[in-house]
């Protein structure tokens, strides 16, 4: 039993990240669990991936970690995505390419809880509907049998659904959740980056104590402007004139 806290989908946002990991250290939080896609779209992956290999951070790959290090390719993504992530790959160290490339897609603990990306049947599949979680309830049940607690990002969106006798139901969210030890769930801590995503520009995770079954929502605001504006400056982000060129070279 342990106070963990589950972070997803940082996105190089070292503004975000350095406001997340200040409140951790100040809970008492035993270990951090980061649900992948810790680069892509901002301008500090060097400085993300190495403070969390510092912090001893146990994290899974998600799918903008796996396009940086080679293990997925471009055909499922944006072509803005794509661009990130090839001036990602040039700006990082090997040491931490080398740390994304050793990431599993998944990891348990206790015998109880699972991380994953995207869902349990892969990382780029975006669970947001109730079918898509009972697919990941079906692969649960072929091969995780003691579990009933699988935290899952990719969509950058906070979300709970809750299983009780095979229906999905979607909970209403508050700042903490008492979970039922009888019943399965699939939560979303959200994303620590908020450029990609509608709402309030926080920086969303959650942390979860598995002695009490508490989990608590929390939401921190950081400087995004700063974030926005380094990506851009240094190159993250497509411009007109990046665009122009990438539409010119795929029309021949």
């Amino acid at each position: 039993m342990a106070l963990y806290a589950v972070l997803s989908d940082i996105h190089a946002n070292r503004e975000a990240l350095d406001s997340v990991m200040e409140h951790v250290r100040n809970r008492g939080v035993e270990k951090i669990l980061c649900l992948g896609d810790i680069v892509g779209y901002n301008a500090d992956p060097d400085y993300c991936v190495g403070l969390l290999r510092e912090c001893g951070v146990d994290s899974i790959a998600g799918n903008h970690d796996l396009m940086a290090v080679g293990k997925l390719g471009f055909e499922n993504c944006w072509y803005r995505v794509a661009f990130t992530i090839v001036v990602t790959k040039r700006s990082m160290r090997e040491e931490n390419l080398r740390f994304l490339k050793e990431l599993p897609t998944e990891r348990i603990y206790e015998n109880r809880f699972a991380l994953v990306h995207g869902s349990l049947r892969g990382p780029e599949e975006y669970m947001f509907s109730k079918e898509r979680v009972h697919a990941s309830l079906e692969e649960m049940r072929k091969r995780l049998d003691s579990v009933n607690i699988c935290f899952f990002g990719h969509t950058h969106v906070r979300k709970v659904y809750e299983i009780s006798g095979g229906d999905v139901r979607d909970i209403s969210l508050g700042k903490e959740l008492k979970l039922c030890e009888e019943k399965i769930y699939f939560i979303n801590p959200g994303s620590v980056d908020s450029t990609r995503k509608k709402g309030d520009g926080n920086a969303d995770f959650l942390i979860y104590d598995s002695g009490s079954h508490l989990v608590e929502f929390i939401s921190l605001p950081y400087d995004v402007e700063k974030t926005v504006r380094k990506s851009k400056e240094l190159g993250y982000r497509m411009n007109i004139y990046d665009i122009a060129k990438y539409m010119l070279f795929h029309a021949f």
